[in-house]
């Protein structure tokens, strides 16, 4: 599975991430480095849950010189970040 990936970490877009029930995949909060990458993680919700899926975001740079650079769609912008996201989860959640 492919994710998007911004060089930028605000409170907003973890904010938004969230809103989505997007889960930071270090506790409390994925703040610690520039750059977000969404979604990063996806397993079956469990039963008590009360979801079906669960779907997590992390923060951290990617290169597009790295070696798993073609498992990244690279985003310039938020808005094309968040186009991006919603595309990506639509088949879990939306």
């Amino acid at each position: 599975m492919k994710s998007a990936y911004i060089n930028k970490n605000t409170s907003e877009l973890r904010n938004w991430l969230r809103s989505l029930w997007l889960f930071p995949i270090d506790y409390p909060e994925c703040d610690r480095y520039n750059g977000l990458v969404a979604p990063y993680h996806i397993r079956k919700g469990m039963p008590n849950e009360d979801e079906d899926w669960v779907i997590f975001y992390k923060d951290g740079v990617v290169y597009d010189t790295d070696d798993d650079a073609s498992d990244y769609y690279f985003c310039d912008t938020e808005e094309e970040f968040k186009k991006k996201v919603l595309e990506l989860i639509s088949n879990y959640q939306l």
